[in-house]
Parts: C-alpha cells; structure tokens; sequence
C-alpha cells in the first residue's frame, strides 16, 4: 500500500489531501479520496485513441467499442447509479455517479463496463454505430472487432480506478471483488506501434507539438490560452502522454497582458489534460497517464508562478507563425461549447425571510454549485446532543418535503450531501448548467423541510454508530482524541468531529427535529450559486425557491449559546510535552499538536500555504516519514475564533522513536531556514484561486458567514503570492517546536515498564549464556 496526498485540489470532499494508492491483484490501480457524500468512480482504460490507427479495421474503434460497453452494462447497474462515458487521446474513461454509502455498486459499475466480454450482440453494435453517426463521428466493425478491441485495448494493468466519497478499506475491498478474474494482458504500456500511429489522427494534425517547451514555457502558454479565450480567440494547450500540443484559431508573436489580466488567466487555467472534468477526473488522470495523482497541483504550481515575460517568450518561441487551426478538433466525446469569458460577477441580496444570497458568475464554468450554509456545527452540540449534526448531514439530503431527493438528484445528474461542519452546518451540491434550477429546488425542499424518515434516521444513526466502531479501535484515532482532550478540554476546538458509539446511539428522530427547528431556519440561511449563470437571474431564482411558505411558521427556539472556551481539565496534561497510550500489539500512531492561528488571523492563509508544503506528496516531511517506517501522514490545520492548532498524525510499526525525530527534525528546519523555492510553488499551488464552482461557493458560505459582505469571495483572484521570508516567519512564530503536546500509542509491550520486567524475568542462566556470546 502508498498513502499519496494531494495538494490543492478543491471538491465535494472536505479533504482531499490524503489519498491511498493501492494496486490489486490484478493489475489495477486504486486511488481512493475518502470521505462521506455521494460516490464519484471513474476508470481509466488503455490508450482511448491512441491504440487506434487509420490504416486498419481499428480507426474509430475506441469510441465504438466505449459505447457498445455503456450499453451492455447500462441494463445490469444498480437503482439509483448513473453511468455514463467518454474517450480521450490516452483513455477511455467510465464514470459511475450513486447515492451515498454506495461505493460497491459504484464500483461494480464501471467495472461491469470496463471488463471485456466475449457476448456482443449484432444489434447493439448496429445501433451504437448509428448513435456514433449521428454524434459526427464514424465507426466501422462488428461484435468481433468490438471483442478484440476490449481485449486488446481493456487491461486490467493498464487500468486506473479513482474513488470518491468512499471509505479507503470499503473502496478498495469492493474494488478487489470487481476486478477478480479481470485478464491482466496489455502491461502497462500502450499497444505496441501506438505512439506512431499516434500521428495519423486528425486531432494531433490540428495543432502545434511544443513538446520540446519547458514546465515553465507549457504553464505559460496556458495563461495565454487562457487570456486568448477572454478575448474571444479559441485557444488551448493539450498536454497529452506523448505530446503537448497548442491549439488555436491563430498564432500571435505579441499577447499583451497587465497584472490584472495576468492573475485572471491564471485563475481561468483549466488543467490541460483531455477528459478531465472533475477534481477525481484529474487524479484519476495523473496517475494514469504519468503515474502521479498530484500531477496538476504540480501545474498549477507552475502556472502560480508565470510571469508576463513569461507568456511573451513562450509565444515568441513556440507559437508565433505555426499556429493553425482546421475544422472541429476532437479530444473527447463529450465537447464543450466555446464562449467568450467575461470577468467574474459577484452580487448579493437579503430576502425577505432574512436569508443572505450570494450569486458569482465564473465564466466557463461547466457545472452549477449550490451551497446553503448555517451557523451552528458540532462544536455548538451539548454532551446530550453529540453526534447530532452529523446525523442531520447524512439524513437531511436524502427525502425533503414528499420527495425521494438522492432520486431526484441522481436523475438530474446533480450531487447533493449535507456537510457537518465544526462551526456551521450546510447542503452542498453541484449541477449541470441544464439542470441547476431544478437542483434548486431539491436543494430548497431540503432546507425548508427536510423529512428526517425514521427508517432512514434509523438506517444512518446505525451506519454511524457502526463507523464510530470501527474507528474507535483506530490507534491514530486514539492519539488524536487523547491529543484534543488533554490539550484543548472544554474549549470547542477540543471537540471530536465524530461522537462516540453510545453518543450516536441514543439520538433520536426528534431530538434531530428539534435541533433543526432550533437552529437551520431558511431565514438565518446564507445561499450561495455559483456558475456560468447571469447573477441576477440567479437571485430571482432564489428568491422564488426560497419564498417564504405559505401558512406561518412555527417560532423557532432561540439556540442556546456555543460552548465558551475553557482551559483543559487537568493543567498537569497541558504542560506534559509528550503523554503515551497503550495500543494494540503490532502497530503505532503518533500525533503532534503545535500552535496555529485563529480563522481571522492575517497569516492565517500562510499557514495553509505551510500546511501544504508539510503533506506534500514528495515533500520533505513525507519522505524522512517513510524512512522512519510511516505508512500513513496527515497534516491539518484547524481554527477557531480566538485560536488554532495544527496536527500532523502519524501511523505505522512501532517503536515511533524515529518517527517523532523525523517530524522534530522537518518542523525544526523549516522554521529555521524556510521554505525552499520548490515548496513555495507547492503553497502556491494550494492556495492558487481555483474555477471550480464548488471550491468557490464553499469559501464563499464560510467567509459570508464569518464576514457578511466579503468582497471578493476569498478564492478569486485577490490575494498575492506567498513568498519564503513570509512563510518562513509564519512557521518561525507559529509552528514552534518548545510548544508542542505529542502523544504515542504503542503497544504495551513497548512501555519502558514493560521492557523492565520482561528483563527481570530472564533466567539467570539464559543471561550468562549472551553474555558470554
């Protein structure tokens, strides 16, 4: 197994920087973004059109054969999965889409459409190839072709399975049942003769290979494919496992850009690879084109640091007077419609019934976010109630008013969870740009009236409880409460995001009622749409979606007031720098606690910018972890009003001695001699202003409700770039070393206690002789 983390990704999940990498026994490759919400699958096959050629019975092969596929495994997904395809120059790509909890048949899903088959029907691959015609394309072949194709082209070793919204042991269990008996022919290179056969198709013929340009000239042409298209100039780079290509309608030697254009095309750069749609689509890619899954947080590491001389050396040497551009270029089968951008809008309104919205138009866009917000997270919960936002997250989305909401969200192609926040509670969802203001109204139903079903109560409360089961015997979950209990007590930020088993189990259906008549009115809501929308209109429908109801609401309870912060329980804890836990036999976890910042602390973004350097994939602390013995690494940093704390949390064999000196040793150095350049793009790229319609409406929830009329929302482009002399005196103040509460869990057997007594119970005579050898 290879615990992997990626920086700078922004999705549905609320953390995507700890990825698990994992490879089956047959050959495929499985990432995993864990995390609760709906379950994103996507597969990654082959060559897509790179195996094909034009020379024989192959040429259109990769997207009959992915159509065929669809449909034969169409008939045999689950209820509520929606499947759906597509075929880039490197892959073919599978993607199911289910409810929540519902990884299995996610997984089976597309793996029931990615394995080859030897039972085509004559019909199918007839009606497909009409479909084919009638998209513009042409295929050619029958059930034979079709099978030699998916044998030839579908091997499990040249497979890359991406999961998200999954537990890591379920995805990967599920994924290993999938995949047995998968045939693992093909290695994991590409056909033979495909890299040559590669020139023959019309999409290469269309553009310029700049393969020979540097990481930095590529990002640079990138910001200015992006400036092209602000100008109504279709232009695009298109990076590829063999070429990288410049694509556009003409080739200026010249592209004048100032500072504010210059940071707007850089936040308006798409990841350059064909395909990618999703935040999973670009680990999934990564990995399987270049066997990294941070490959685009590398990039947009890159594109955070390009200059304008920069894009004008880039032009001047690569594109200047070769561009061309003739007819349709084809680089997936789902093609996006080109527009010109414009500059992103923000406005905002208060309705009638209280409620703040809070409409930004980010041009370009390809989905609609839908983000309702309520102040009141797990932090607000009494011992009586704990657990109880978590159960209103996992049961609120799922039936609203008298609608089957996950059916109704499955059908539209939407994805719609709850989010149980520390310090505020919210629905999140994400829609197509067809079908957005009926995502709107499920997301409305919810916030208005939310079903809470006893069946369903019941079904998640036991889902829950068992969750907490099983993390409970969890020795870096042990670390991490003693940590939070021993050095935060009473203080919100001491309390755990998951309750106990017994804490879970004894909530009911109307305690969670009440908690969310107490507390998540639509009034006190704050709605954030965000997307390649008109703001205006965007307010209009929500003002009509949030109208107040007809009959008079029920007064709600005014909620009582969040836990006051307190001093830890017992002093002595606070002041021990290290405190030790018996564990299970076999295995150890450690858990460093250091100083961080409150929410509205000026360098509070530098310190995420320090907490990504420290879970790079490749970065320094990982690396010394690894050779210590770690197996797994997480770093956070967790805020509150008034104060923060930032957690690195360890996990592997024991003893955890040299893993303690490694961590000491990284903080240490990173403190005293700062970041080194390398690790200052990785900051950058982190915290890079992102187009990611989600990534946007989720800052723009949390600082409205911190700061009402925040302009501009927190992730376009305002901020300026972090530098190694601001990071290094953020680190030099806050990560501090003499301040910092360790906690080891170790088998019993490791205490120093232990050890003694297993001495003195040696027999003399067995002693002697050791001593004599």
């Amino acid at each position: 197994m290879l615990a992997a983390a990626l920086a700078g990704a922004n999705a549905i999940l609320p953390d995507m920087m700890n990825l698990h990498r994992e490879r089956t026994a047959q050959g495929v490759t499985v990432v995993v973004a864990p995390g609760d919400g709906p379950v994103t699958v996507e597969a990654w096959i082959g060559g897509g059109l790179g195996d094909e050629s034009h020379d024989d019975a192959t040429a259109g092969m990769a997207h009959l054969g992915e159509h065929v596929a669809l449909a034969m495994a169409g008939v045999h997904v689950g209820a509520g999965v929606r499947l759906d395809g597509w075929v880039t120059p490197d892959a073919t790509v599978f993607r199911a889409i289910a409810p929540a909890h519902t990884a299995r048949a996610a997984i089976a899903a597309v793996a029931l459409a990615a394995r080859p088959r030897g039972d085509v029907r004559e019909w199918i691959v007839a009606r497909e190839r009409e479909r084919i015609a009638r998209e513009g394309d042409a295929a050619t072949g029958g059930p034979r072709e079709v099978e030699a194709w998916w044998t030839r082209s579908y091997a499990a070793a040249r497979t890359t399975i991406a999961v998200r919204g999954a537990r890591v042991e379920e995805a990967v269990a599920a994924a290993t049942v999938a995949c047995d008996g998968w045939r693992s022919a093909g290695g994991g290179a590409r056909v033979s003769g495909g890299a040559a056969r590669r020139t023959a198709h019309a999409w290469r013929r269309r553009g310029v290979d700049v393969s020979g340009a540097s990481e930095r000239e590529r990002a640079a042409l990138a910001v200015a494919a992006a400036a092209m298209r602000a100008r109504g100039e279709g232009a695009e780079l298109v990076v590829t496992r063999d070429a990288v290509l410049w694509i556009a309608a003409r080739g200026p030697g010249e592209l004048a850009l100032d500072e504010a254009g210059l940071a707007w095309a850089r936040a308006a750069v798409r990841v350059p690879l064909a395909g990618v749609e999703t935040a999973i689509g670009e680990v999934a890619a990564g990995q399987h084109l270049f066997g990294d899954p941070a490959w685009s947080a590398r990039f947009r590491a890159a594109v955070a640091r390009v200059t304008r001389e920069d894009v004008q050396a880039a032009m001047r040497t690569h594109v200047a007077g070769r561009t061309h551009l003739a007819g349709r270029t084809h680089l997936a089968r789902r093609t996006r419609v080109a527009q010109r951008p414009a500059a992103r809008v923000v406005k905002r309104a208060t309705l009638a019934s209280g409620a703040r919205v809070v409409a930004v138009r980010v041009p370009g866009a390809d989905r609609v976010a839908v983000r309702v917000a309520w102040e009141g997270g797990f932090a607000n919960e009494r011992p009586s109630e704990r657990g109880v936002v978590a159960l209103l997250a996992a049961t609120a989305p799922i039936a609203c008013a008298k609608l089957d909401t996950m059916a109704e969200t499955v059908a539209l192609g939407g994805e719609l969870a709850g989010v149980a926040g520390r310090w505020t509670f919210g629905l999140r969802s994400r829609w197509t740009r067809a079908t957005w203001t009926e995502g709107l109204a499920l997301v409305a139903a919810c916030a208005h009236a939310p079903a809470l079903d006893h069946d369903v109560v019941a079904r998640e409360r036991a889902r829950l409880v068992e969750l907490a089961t099983d993390v409970a015997r969890s020795p870096s979950r042990l670390a991490l409460t003693t940590y939070l209990r021993a050095r935060w007590g009473a203080d919100p930020l001491g309390v755990d995001a998951l309750a106990a088993p017994n804490e879970l189990a004894a909530l009911t259906r109307a305690g969670a009622a009440q908690w969310w008549r107490d507390r998540y009115a639509p009034g006190g809501a704050v709605v954030v749409v965000v997307g390649d929308i008109d703001a205006d209109a965007a307010i209009a429908e929500v003002r009509a979606a949030f109208r107040a109801p007809a009959q008079p609401a029920a007064p709600a309870r005014r909620p009582p007031a969040a836990p006051a912060p307190a001093t830890p329980a017992s002093p002595a804890l606070r002041e021990a720098r290290q405190l030790f836990v018996d564990g299970p036999d076999g295995t150890a976890a450690l858990v460093v606690g250091l100083p961080g910042l409150a929410a509205g602390d000026a360098d509070r973004r530098a310190l995420d910018g320090l907490v990504a350097i420290l879970a790079a994939p490749t970065g320094r602390l990982r690396r010394a972890a690894v050779a210590a013995g770690v197996r797994s690494l997480r770093v956070a940093a967790v805020d509150g009003p008034s104060a923060g704390y930032v957690v690195i949390e360890l996990h592997g064999a024991p003893p955890a001695d040299a893993a303690l000196a490694a961590v000491e040793t990284v903080v240490r150095s990173l403190a005293a001699d700062g970041p080194t350049p390398a690790e200052v793009a990785v900051a950058d790229a982190a915290l890079a202003p992102t187009d990611d319609a989600l990534a946007i409406a989720d800052a723009t929830a949390r600082a409205e409700l911190r700061a009402p009329g925040t302009s501009p929302p927190p992730v376009m482009p305002a901020a300026a770039p972090l530098d190694a002399a601001s990071l290094q005196r953020v680190a030099t103040a806050a990560l501090r070393w003499d301040d910092a509460m360790i906690v080891t869990v170790r088998p019993p057997a490791m205490t120093p206690g232990a050890r003694a007594h297993a001495i003195k119970r040696v027999p003399p005579r067995r002693r002697a002789t050791r001593s004599r050898r």
